[in-house]
């Protein structure tokens, strides 16, 4: 492969955003784990996880709702050691998105188990 390696990641977002809207799950999740090896971030772990969700029919939200809490705790772990190593934490989008998926996803199982 050429070009850089910000471009190749680039690219490999790209193919897994075209992927995924055109319903190809597998390829979607095949990008996603090439792209995990280049850059290891909650973006790309929430991205496999909800991947995985659509590939197997939505079918299992409960696991859906378990899975994102486990990224969101991960999440919230590494921001307690950069903050105890006195690094500056950028990821508030990333657990403002997890959160907000785990509470729609609770939200929707509430309503149908009515």
């Amino acid at each position: 492969k050429t070009g850089t390696p910000h471009m190749e990641v680039a690219s490999l977002a790209r193919q897994c955003h075209e992927s995924f809207r055109a319903g190809a799950y597998d390829r979607a999740l095949s990008s996603l784990q090439e792209l995990r090896q280049h850059k290891d971030n909650p973006k790309v772990m929430h991205n496999i996880v909800i991947t995985t969700f659509f590939q197997g029919g939505c079918r299992q939200p409960h696991q859906l709702v378990d899975l994102l809490t486990d990224v969101k705790s991960r999440v919230e772990e590494r921001r307690a050691e950069a903050e105890e190593r006195g690094e500056s934490v950028v990821d508030d989008v990333d657990l403002a998105l997890l959160t907000y998926n785990c509470v729609i996803v609770a939200l929707q199982l509430k309503s149908y188990a009515k």
